[in-house]
């Protein structure tokens, strides 16, 4: 507190987190971080009798005072849409490519969790994550280091867009196959966001995390504010690194790719805003700078800005300007062949798909595929929130998309693609609606780890199935304890009555 005291009308101001503006009440991430720092010389030790207290007899929860006892939610029963148990938001699932019955996923309410079983009903999960140090749960990237699968990288935060998004406690790093995990960036990622006037505190999220495929001490991490890298495997960061001009406008790393191109690496950085500003977040309507862009990777640091292309070739891009129609965007790359991208662009005014786009030149140009809104269902009426894709590790014409729905696309010439609705959420089918995440398992895009509002779900023939109705489904949300809570409370003398009770309010 610097040596002031608690009488000090500067000590409460920094107390409550006051800082001039009746509305500006605010905790910062960091502040969890440096506290953590301080608490760790205080020396530990039990209350006389609270060991006893905690393990009342006549308590059900006999509560552990040396570790968390889960309370729950376990998985819900009884859900309007998909599978009788629905977990929480799942925002991305990483596939061990060495062991099919390795995967891990990070939950936006629950940090990451890992299974050694996937992929059946009976699938188990355990959480990695529960450490003082990790101020914020929210998981909303993870990525495994091409070079050394014993190494992987998650992005804390949320840039989903939701009203009051959950803020960044920096990066992740696990090097033993994501058993543990380091907590990097604490100084960094932490910062709050500055809202325009009249706006609500907003706080940094890491949306993408990728590593160099030709150095793995080159690691870049996609945020609010634009890129950051590490030059030393994610104990120091540069940035913001910036792909364009427009300062006026934000930066919101939705798209973020490191590709091998004949022993270069190129970065692919896709700037998404929302587009339509909200009471908590008015400033998301400057979405000037949104557009796909394209720069090779200095041995160190940023690229210049001078160094980034705005691949605008029959690809929508915002050029500085802010607009209605062009919003979050999407990119990924085909595994088997570097030089085939898809983009996938949201419809500012109508919530929908612009389109999704296809290159197989790098991104010189772009041909606009036909629409998956022309199926059936509705599948794309909130991109700003559902959005991803994935590309088949054997087949760069085969692709998978997030919307409300998860839909299979196949690529057959000029600007013409097929779709499938895999999910049905809304036609009476086995899997939760608004899905965010997709895992090829095996390199086989037959079979995929899928995860949405309501948890993680697995398909055993998405490359077969023609819809949802002949599309075979396993429910993975046993054990899965990622429900999102919004608030809630405990009763009185908790850990001690016969009867303690918890209430709270999920998100879906």
């Amino acid at each position: 507190d610097g040596g002031r005291t608690p009488g000090d009308a500067d000590f409460n101001a920094i107390r409550l987190g006051y800082h001039g503006d009746p509305t500006d009440f605010r905790v910062e991430p960091k502040w969890y971080a440096q506290a953590a720092k301080q608490e760790a010389h205080i020396a530990r030790g039990m209350p006389r009798g609270a060991k006893t207290r905690a393990k009342a007899a006549n308590s059900p929860l006999a509560l552990d005072p040396d570790a968390f006892t889960l309370l729950g939610p376990q998985p819900l029963a009884g859900e309007y849409y998909g599978a009788d148990r629905a977990a929480g938001r799942v925002n991305v699932v990483v596939s061990d490519p060495d062991d099919v019955t390795v995967a891990w996923l990070g939950a936006d309410g629950g940090g990451i969790w890992k299974t050694t079983n996937c992929c059946s009903t009976s699938t188990s999960w355990t959480v990695k994550t529960d450490f003082p140090e990790l101020a914020s749960m929210a998981i909303d990237d993870m990525t495994m280091d091409p070079n050394n699968h014993d190494v992987l990288y998650a992005g804390t935060g949320d840039l989903n867009y939701g009203s009051f998004s959950f803020g960044s406690a920096g990066v992740l790093k696990s090097t033993d196959r994501g058993e543990t995990w380091t907590l990097l960036g604490t100084d960094v990622f932490t910062m709050m966001y500055a809202p325009s006037a009249g706006g609500y505190p907003q706080y940094q999220a890491i949306g993408k995390v990728v590593v160099d495929p030709n150095n793995s001490n080159n690691v870049i991490a996609g945020t609010k504010t634009g890129l950051y890298v590490s030059n030393d495997a994610g104990v120091n960061w540069t940035g913001p690194c910036y792909t364009n001009s427009w300062t006026t406008q934000r930066q919101d790393m939705t798209g973020l790719a490191a590709v091998n191109i004949s022993g270069s690496t190129k970065l692919y950085a896709a700037v998404g805003t929302r587009g339509t500003s909200t009471p908590v977040q008015p400033d998301l309507g400057n979405n000037g700078a949104n557009g796909v862009y394209k720069a090779a990777l200095p041995a160190s640091g940023c690229p210049a800005l001078a160094d980034w292309t705005l691949l605008n070739s029959t690809l929508p891009s915002n050029n500085g300007t802010p607009s209605t129609t062009n919003g979050r965007i999407e990119i990924a790359v085909a595994p088997s062949d570097p030089q085939t991208l898809y983009a996938m662009v949201s419809n500012v005014s109508t919530s929908g798909i612009v389109g999704i786009y296809r290159t197989s030149d790098g991104g010189t140009s772009w041909t606009k595929l036909s629409s998956p809104t022309n199926t059936s269902t509705t599948v794309g009426t909130q991109m700003w929130y559902d959005a991803g894709l994935t590309v088949s590790p054997a087949d760069p014409s085969v692709f998978f998309v997030s919307t409300v729905e998860l839909l299979r696309g196949t690529y057959t010439t000029g600007s013409t693609a097929t779709y499938a609705n895999l999910t049905g959420s809304y036609s009476g089918g086995p899997v939760h609606p608004d899905n965010h995440a997709r895992a090829i398992v095996g390199g086989d895009a037959n079979f995929v780890i899928n995860g949405n509002d309501g948890g993680v779900y697995y398909i055993s023939n998405a490359l077969t199935a023609t819809s949802y109705s002949n599309a075979t489904w396993t429910d993975m949300n046993n054990g899965l304890a990622t429900i999102e809570v919004y608030g809630g409370d405990i009763s009185a003398n908790f850990a001690t009555s016969a009867t303690p009770k918890a209430a709270a309010g999920f998100q879906d």
